[in-house]
């Protein structure tokens, strides 16, 4: 539930949550919570809380909309009873020019039609957004917090390198003899050492397999005594994925595991540095690899083995402060601090339950995509106030114009048609608009 696929050991008396799978000995395991009571209900309230919590966007666009309405029929009537007194038989016309030239279609299009056009382009580069004030809480937000397992990184083992002890073995023989150990295992180590294995199926005679949880597996391979995990002396193991192949208590090599990083997720961490944003790691890692990465990235800020409810607790204090908060996450223990964020953001290939909390799913899972997409947003940004404002200046110009009699039915008609042409067209920039590209995508 800390959304680490590293397998915990469990002693009497430790809790199991349901849904866990149990990859070694059988337990015996007392029920303790039911229905509405269990931890996976509790997060989704917790979600579901968080939701309800966020406030809700109201368009600017609308409000003005609604009082210009007003006006305008206001400044209508008016028209309409000083050319009755003055000039009668104009009346009419005049005052039917100020209802024709005024235009609440610019403003009532300038919000929506960007948010169209942003959710339609976002589509292309990776995303789907399931909330279009997406596109208005993402340029005002300056911190941006990742999960790293799953998210910054692939979620999966693989192996990296093996280091040969012993005279007399190859890379391959150490693959085979490792692989004929894990046969049938379904834990992570074990499906990355079948996968790199060249040998799938054994003819060997393999008896006495056990599985020691927190140290490996031995078995006997050919009545020879064989062990693959973390034994004996932790001097041999360099880092937390480091496994060690033993024959007869002697080590012959040295398997180093690790995590792939997603496709340019290193760029685009430094890329959204260099542009003045904040970063931050909440990670259920322990806090060795952690510190690693913070050197590495120069990540701002990080929190380690941390909980669902330590997530929600760090982004609730930063939007104390009066901070902005993006959230990029995928695990099922993402999905209350999704909710929680200002605005947020969910791997495709997370749990269901992140993905219903999260604004916006990253559907290709590359990080180069957020960098464009917060462009995106910037630049959505930009062209509403644009539209705003050219809504504005053309009825603040126009209506007096046609109050005074300037301009006639047909002509104001042309002028109302050319406003809302100008907010779509002005919207639809954002198709042709250029991003900026991190190299590996070229």
């Amino acid at each position: 539930i800390n959304g680490e696929f590293k397998p915990q050991t469990c002693a009497k008396g430790d809790q199991v949550l349901a849904g866990s799978i149990n990859q070694t000995q059988p337990l015996e395991i007392r029920c303790s919570a039911v229905g509405t009571d269990r931890f996976i209900e509790k997060l989704a309230r917790r979600q579901q809380k968080a939701l309800a919590e966020k406030p809700a966007m109201v368009s600017l666009a609308d409000k003005l909309s609604h009082w210009f309405v007003l006006s305008v029929l206001a400044i209508a009537l008016l028209t309409a009873m000083f050319w009755t007194l003055k000039s009668p038989e104009d009346a009419f016309w005049i005052s039917l020019s100020v209802l024709v030239v005024s235009c609440p279609c610019a403003l009532s299009l300038a919000t929506p039609a960007v948010f169209t056009a942003a959710i339609a382009r976002a589509s292309r580069i990776g995303f789907i957004i399931n909330k279009p004030e997406f596109f208005e809480q993402l340029p005002k937000c300056d911190w941006i917090v990742f999960d790293k397992t799953g998210t910054l990184t692939q979620g999966k083992l693989t192996i990296t390198q093996i280091e040969i002890l012993q005279p007399g073995y190859s890379e391959d023989e150490i693959l085979n003899l490792s692989a004929a150990l894990e046969t049938g295992s379904s834990h992570p180590i074990a499906q990355a050492v079948l996968k790199a294995a060249p040998q799938k199926e054994f003819s060997q005679i393999i008896s006495e397999r056990n599985d020691s949880p927190g140290k490996g597996v031995s078995a006997c391979i050919d009545d020879i005594d064989y062990k693959l995990g973390q034994f004996y002396d932790s001097a041999m193991h360099t880092k937390d994925k480091t496994i060690v192949l033993y024959r007869e208590d002697i080590p012959l090599a040295r398997i180093y595991l690790n995590d792939p990083w997603r496709e340019d997720s290193r760029l685009s961490l430094q890329l959204l540095k260099e542009q003045g944003y904040r970063i931050a790691l909440l990670t259920g890692d322990p806090s060795g690899d952690s510190e690693i990465l913070r050197k590495e990235l120069q990540i701002d800020e990080i929190i380690s083995s941390a909980s669902p409810e330590d997530k929600l607790k760090w982004v609730a204090q930063k939007q104390t402060a009066k901070h902005f908060v993006l959230m990029v996450g995928d695990g099922i223990n993402d999905g209350p601090v999704l909710a929680q964020a200002n605005t947020s953001i969910a791997m495709y290939s997370g749990a269901a339950l992140s993905k219903t909390g999260s604004d916006a799913i990253l559907l290709n899972g590359k990080m180069g995509s957020l960098v464009e997409l917060i462009q995106l947003s910037k630049k959505s940004r930009q062209i509403i106030k644009q539209n705003l404002g050219w809504a504005v200046m053309y009825n603040a110009t126009a209506i007096p114009l046609a109050a005074s009699g300037n301009i006639p039915p047909w002509l104001a008609a042309i002028g109302m048609s050319i406003s809302s042409l100008f907010v779509v067209g002005n919207a639809l920039r954002l198709n042709s608009m250029n991003t900026e590209k991190l190299p590996s995508y070229e």
